[in-house]
Protein backbone atom coordinates (compact mmCIF):
# COMPACT_ATOMS: atom_id res chain seq x y z
CA UNK A 1 0.00 0.00 0.00
CA UNK A 2 0.92 3.38 -0.71
CA UNK A 3 2.08 5.38 1.92
CA UNK A 4 2.39 9.20 1.73
CA UNK A 5 3.04 9.67 5.45
CA UNK A 6 5.99 7.67 5.39
CA UNK A 7 8.85 8.29 7.73
CA UNK A 8 10.87 11.14 5.75
CA UNK A 9 8.00 12.61 3.89
CA UNK A 10 8.22 16.50 4.60
CA UNK A 11 4.94 17.32 5.88
CA UNK A 12 3.69 20.49 7.52
CA UNK A 13 -0.27 21.01 9.54
CA UNK A 14 -2.41 23.89 8.35
CA UNK A 15 -5.26 25.69 9.66
CA UNK A 16 -8.81 25.11 9.28
CA UNK A 17 -9.99 27.55 6.81
CA UNK A 18 -9.84 28.49 2.95
CA UNK A 19 -6.32 30.30 3.29
CA UNK A 20 -4.84 26.57 3.99
CA UNK A 21 -5.27 26.34 0.54
CA UNK A 22 -2.81 28.79 -1.07
CA UNK A 23 -0.76 28.11 2.02
CA UNK A 24 -0.67 23.57 1.11
CA UNK A 25 0.20 24.58 -2.90
CA UNK A 26 2.97 26.55 -2.12
CA UNK A 27 4.29 24.19 0.39
CA UNK A 28 4.08 21.31 -1.93
CA UNK A 29 5.90 23.16 -4.24
CA UNK A 30 8.53 23.63 -1.86
CA UNK A 31 8.38 20.27 -1.08
CA UNK A 32 8.96 19.22 -4.58
CA UNK A 33 12.16 21.49 -5.20
CA UNK A 34 14.10 20.04 -8.07
CA UNK A 35 11.21 18.08 -9.49
CA UNK A 36 10.07 18.79 -13.16
CA UNK A 37 8.01 21.77 -13.03
CA UNK A 38 5.34 20.47 -14.69
CA UNK A 39 5.08 17.60 -12.23
CA UNK A 40 5.35 19.73 -9.67
CA UNK A 41 2.45 22.01 -11.42
CA UNK A 42 0.12 18.71 -11.27
CA UNK A 43 0.65 18.24 -7.77
CA UNK A 44 -0.06 21.49 -6.48
CA UNK A 45 -2.80 21.33 -8.67
CA UNK A 46 -4.59 18.24 -6.94
CA UNK A 47 -3.23 19.20 -3.44
CA UNK A 48 -5.28 22.12 -3.62
CA UNK A 49 -8.33 20.15 -4.94
CA UNK A 50 -7.94 17.52 -1.63
CA UNK A 51 -7.16 20.18 0.60
CA UNK A 52 -10.34 22.41 -0.83
CA UNK A 53 -12.61 19.05 0.26
CA UNK A 54 -10.81 18.67 3.11
CA UNK A 55 -11.81 21.87 4.28
CA UNK A 56 -15.47 21.97 2.69
CA UNK A 57 -16.29 18.74 4.19
CA UNK A 58 -14.27 17.74 6.78
CA UNK A 59 -13.68 21.09 8.41
CA UNK A 60 -10.92 20.41 10.65
CA UNK A 61 -7.35 20.94 10.27
CA UNK A 62 -5.09 19.37 7.44
CA UNK A 63 -1.93 17.64 7.32
CA UNK A 64 -0.22 17.50 3.94
CA UNK A 65 2.94 15.39 3.05
CA UNK A 66 5.02 15.40 -0.23
CA UNK A 67 7.43 13.55 -1.09
CA UNK A 68 9.69 11.86 -4.21
CA UNK A 69 10.73 8.56 -4.04
CA UNK A 70 13.81 7.18 -5.61
CA UNK A 71 12.11 6.01 -9.16
CA UNK A 72 11.33 9.66 -9.27
CA UNK A 73 7.41 8.82 -8.19
CA UNK A 74 5.58 11.92 -6.15
CA UNK A 75 3.88 10.62 -3.55
CA UNK A 76 1.32 13.36 -2.06
CA UNK A 77 -1.15 12.86 0.95
CA UNK A 78 -3.80 15.42 2.46
CA UNK A 79 -5.24 14.19 5.95
CA UNK A 80 -7.96 15.14 7.58
CA UNK A 81 -9.38 14.13 11.05
CA UNK A 82 -12.74 12.84 10.13
CA UNK A 83 -12.37 9.33 8.75
CA UNK A 84 -15.89 9.15 9.12
CA UNK A 85 -16.45 11.41 6.55
CA UNK A 86 -16.43 9.50 3.60
CA UNK A 87 -15.46 11.02 -0.10
CA UNK A 88 -18.17 10.81 -2.54
CA UNK A 89 -17.62 11.21 -5.95
CA UNK A 90 -20.20 12.81 -8.29
CA UNK A 91 -20.82 12.72 -11.75
CA UNK A 92 -20.65 16.00 -12.45
CA UNK A 93 -20.73 17.88 -16.13
CA UNK A 94 -16.98 19.75 -16.85
CA UNK A 95 -18.62 23.10 -17.03
CA UNK A 96 -20.06 22.58 -12.77
CA UNK A 97 -19.15 24.56 -10.48
CA UNK A 98 -17.89 22.17 -8.17
CA UNK A 99 -17.61 18.47 -7.77
CA UNK A 100 -14.70 18.13 -10.07
CA UNK A 101 -11.69 17.33 -7.59
CA UNK A 102 -11.72 13.83 -7.47
CA UNK A 103 -12.56 14.15 -11.36
CA UNK A 104 -9.13 15.73 -11.85
CA UNK A 105 -7.70 13.42 -9.19
CA UNK A 106 -8.14 10.23 -11.20
CA UNK A 107 -7.61 11.48 -14.55
CA UNK A 108 -4.07 12.86 -13.78
CA UNK A 109 -2.61 10.70 -11.15
CA UNK A 110 -0.94 7.62 -11.74
CA UNK A 111 -2.49 5.82 -9.10
CA UNK A 112 -4.88 7.38 -5.53
CA UNK A 113 -6.48 6.39 -2.84
CA UNK A 114 -7.92 7.10 0.67
CA UNK A 115 -6.85 5.38 3.67
CA UNK A 116 -8.50 5.64 6.94
CA UNK A 117 -7.49 5.19 10.50
CA UNK A 118 -9.08 5.57 14.23
CA UNK A 119 -8.71 9.15 14.17
CA UNK A 120 -7.62 10.32 10.63
CA UNK A 121 -8.32 9.77 7.02
CA UNK A 122 -5.69 10.46 4.52
CA UNK A 123 -6.20 10.95 0.72
CA UNK A 124 -3.53 10.60 -1.27
CA UNK A 125 -2.06 10.00 -4.96
CA UNK A 126 0.77 9.86 -7.08
CA UNK A 127 2.36 11.17 -9.92
CA UNK A 128 4.74 9.31 -11.83
CA UNK A 129 8.32 11.65 -13.46
CA UNK A 130 5.75 11.52 -17.50
CA UNK A 131 2.63 12.67 -15.46
CA UNK A 132 2.74 16.26 -16.45
CA UNK A 133 -1.01 18.19 -16.56
CA UNK A 134 -2.31 17.82 -20.46
CA UNK A 135 -3.48 20.86 -22.16
CA UNK A 136 -6.95 19.59 -21.75
CA UNK A 137 -7.02 18.60 -18.06
CA UNK A 138 -10.15 19.34 -17.32
CA UNK A 139 -11.38 15.64 -17.43
CA UNK A 140 -15.44 15.00 -18.50
CA UNK A 141 -17.22 13.01 -15.53
CA UNK A 142 -15.76 9.50 -16.17
CA UNK A 143 -12.68 9.44 -17.67
CA UNK A 144 -12.79 7.36 -20.80
CA UNK A 145 -9.00 5.46 -19.68
CA UNK A 146 -10.01 5.43 -15.89
CA UNK A 147 -10.69 1.63 -15.03
CA UNK A 148 -13.53 1.14 -12.44
CA UNK A 149 -10.91 0.89 -9.46
CA UNK A 150 -9.68 4.23 -10.36
CA UNK A 151 -6.02 3.62 -12.44
CA UNK A 152 -5.66 4.39 -15.81
CA UNK A 153 -5.09 2.33 -18.34
CA UNK A 154 -1.68 0.70 -18.14
CA UNK A 155 -1.05 2.26 -14.67
CA UNK A 156 -0.75 0.11 -10.93
CA UNK A 157 -3.82 -0.20 -9.36
CA UNK A 158 -3.91 1.54 -6.30
CA UNK A 159 -4.73 0.22 -2.37
CA UNK A 160 -8.45 1.96 -2.47
CA UNK A 161 -10.42 3.69 -4.83
CA UNK A 162 -13.22 6.35 -4.70
CA UNK A 163 -15.82 3.69 -2.85
CA UNK A 164 -18.83 5.47 -2.32
CA UNK A 165 -20.42 4.64 1.58
CA UNK A 166 -23.73 2.71 1.66
CA UNK A 167 -24.63 1.79 4.86
CA UNK A 168 -27.92 -0.98 5.26
CA UNK A 169 -30.28 -0.50 7.66
CA UNK A 170 -29.01 -3.16 9.59
CA UNK A 171 -25.67 -1.49 9.67
CA UNK A 172 -27.35 1.42 11.46
CA UNK A 173 -29.70 0.13 14.57
CA UNK A 174 -29.43 3.59 15.42
CA UNK A 175 -31.39 5.06 12.67
CA UNK A 176 -34.34 4.72 10.50
CA UNK A 177 -34.99 4.50 6.76
CA UNK A 178 -36.85 6.81 5.11
CA UNK A 179 -38.07 5.57 1.55
CA UNK A 180 -38.11 8.51 -1.15
CA UNK A 181 -40.70 8.17 -3.39
CA UNK A 182 -40.89 8.50 -6.99
CA UNK A 183 -37.44 10.41 -7.58
CA UNK A 184 -36.60 12.10 -10.81
CA UNK A 185 -32.71 11.75 -11.25
CA UNK A 186 -32.34 14.55 -13.81
CA UNK A 187 -34.08 16.97 -11.64
CA UNK A 188 -32.37 15.77 -8.13
CA UNK A 189 -28.77 15.73 -10.15
CA UNK A 190 -29.21 19.64 -10.80
CA UNK A 191 -31.04 20.48 -7.66
CA UNK A 192 -27.74 17.75 -5.90
CA UNK A 193 -25.31 20.52 -7.75
CA UNK A 194 -27.10 23.76 -6.95
CA UNK A 195 -27.28 22.94 -3.57
CA UNK A 196 -23.37 22.32 -3.09
CA UNK A 197 -22.61 25.29 -5.05
CA UNK A 198 -24.41 27.49 -3.41
CA UNK A 199 -23.33 25.97 0.42
CA UNK A 200 -19.63 26.17 -0.98
CA UNK A 201 -20.13 30.04 -1.91
CA UNK A 202 -21.70 30.18 1.73
CA UNK A 203 -18.78 28.82 3.96
CA UNK A 204 -16.33 30.91 1.78
CA UNK A 205 -18.44 34.11 2.23
CA UNK A 206 -18.58 33.50 6.51
CA UNK A 207 -15.40 32.63 6.46
CA UNK A 208 -13.95 36.04 4.32
CA UNK A 209 -16.50 37.67 7.00
CA UNK A 210 -19.86 38.80 4.63
CA UNK A 211 -22.98 38.45 6.92
CA UNK A 212 -25.41 36.64 5.11
CA UNK A 213 -27.78 35.95 8.26
CA UNK A 214 -27.17 32.63 8.14
CA UNK A 215 -25.24 31.16 11.79
CA UNK A 216 -22.23 29.19 11.82
CA UNK A 217 -23.67 26.12 13.64
CA UNK A 218 -26.72 26.35 11.19
CA UNK A 219 -24.29 26.13 8.49
CA UNK A 220 -22.17 23.49 9.61
CA UNK A 221 -25.49 21.16 10.27
CA UNK A 222 -26.88 22.27 7.02
CA UNK A 223 -23.35 20.84 5.47
CA UNK A 224 -23.76 17.56 7.59
CA UNK A 225 -26.97 16.86 6.21
CA UNK A 226 -26.47 17.68 2.77
CA UNK A 227 -23.41 15.01 2.90
CA UNK A 228 -25.97 12.56 4.60
CA UNK A 229 -27.99 12.95 1.71
CA UNK A 230 -26.10 12.84 -1.28
CA UNK A 231 -23.95 10.52 -0.21
CA UNK A 232 -27.36 7.81 0.33
CA UNK A 233 -28.97 9.06 -2.82
CA UNK A 234 -25.34 8.77 -4.87
CA UNK A 235 -24.97 5.42 -3.38
CA UNK A 236 -28.73 4.03 -3.93
CA UNK A 237 -28.43 5.51 -7.74
CA UNK A 238 -25.23 4.00 -8.34
CA UNK A 239 -26.52 0.55 -6.90
CA UNK A 240 -29.78 0.64 -9.35
CA UNK A 241 -29.37 -1.68 -12.28
CA UNK A 242 -32.17 -0.04 -14.19
CA UNK A 243 -31.57 3.13 -16.14
CA UNK A 244 -34.72 4.08 -14.89
CA UNK A 245 -35.39 8.08 -14.75
CA UNK A 246 -37.70 7.91 -11.81
CA UNK A 247 -37.16 5.92 -8.86
CA UNK A 248 -38.11 5.47 -5.16
CA UNK A 249 -34.49 5.18 -2.56
CA UNK A 250 -34.48 4.19 0.88
CA UNK A 251 -31.70 6.24 2.64
CA UNK A 252 -30.61 5.86 6.19
CA UNK A 253 -30.36 8.50 8.17
CA UNK A 254 -30.23 8.87 12.01
CA UNK A 255 -33.61 9.11 14.43
CA UNK A 256 -33.00 12.96 15.04
CA UNK A 257 -32.19 14.34 11.74
CA UNK A 258 -34.98 16.54 11.73
CA UNK A 259 -33.40 19.63 13.05
CA UNK A 260 -30.39 19.05 10.36
CA UNK A 261 -33.13 18.48 7.85
CA UNK A 262 -34.44 21.81 8.88
CA UNK A 263 -31.21 23.87 9.10
CA UNK A 264 -30.27 22.86 5.46
CA UNK A 265 -33.75 24.09 4.48
CA UNK A 266 -33.11 27.64 6.33
CA UNK A 267 -29.21 28.29 4.99
CA UNK A 268 -30.65 27.64 1.55
CA UNK A 269 -33.54 29.85 1.97
CA UNK A 270 -31.02 32.79 3.55
CA UNK A 271 -28.70 32.17 1.24
CA UNK A 272 -30.94 32.44 -1.75
CA UNK A 273 -32.38 36.12 -0.28
CA UNK A 274 -28.62 37.43 0.89
CA UNK A 275 -27.39 36.48 -2.55
CA UNK A 276 -27.55 40.42 -4.07
CA UNK A 277 -25.01 39.51 -6.42
CA UNK A 278 -22.31 38.20 -3.84
CA UNK A 279 -22.70 34.61 -5.54
CA UNK A 280 -21.87 33.33 -8.56
CA UNK A 281 -24.09 30.21 -8.12
CA UNK A 282 -27.64 31.33 -10.00
CA UNK A 283 -30.93 30.90 -8.29
CA UNK A 284 -32.71 28.05 -8.03
CA UNK A 285 -35.05 27.65 -10.33
CA UNK A 286 -38.67 27.38 -9.39
CA UNK A 287 -39.07 23.77 -10.05
CA UNK A 288 -36.01 22.74 -7.83
CA UNK A 289 -36.98 24.74 -4.96
CA UNK A 290 -40.20 22.98 -4.82
CA UNK A 291 -38.25 19.87 -5.79
CA UNK A 292 -36.01 20.67 -2.36
CA UNK A 293 -39.20 21.41 -0.08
Amino acid sequence: MADPQATGAPSRRFAQGPRSVAEARRFVRTALDGVASDVVETAQLLAGELVTNAVLHARTEVEVSARVDGGGTVRVGVSDRRPDRALVPYAYPPYAGTGQGLALVGHLASRYGVDAEEDTKTVWFELGPDDAMPDDAMPDATPDDATPDGTRDGALRPSVGWEIPAPAPSDTPSGATVTLVDVPGALYSASQQHRHTLLREVFLALAAGEDLGVPPGELAAAQDMNYLISTCVTAALQQESSGAEIRSLPLSVPPDAGPAVQALRTVLHLAEKARDERFLTLPALPRSRVFHQ
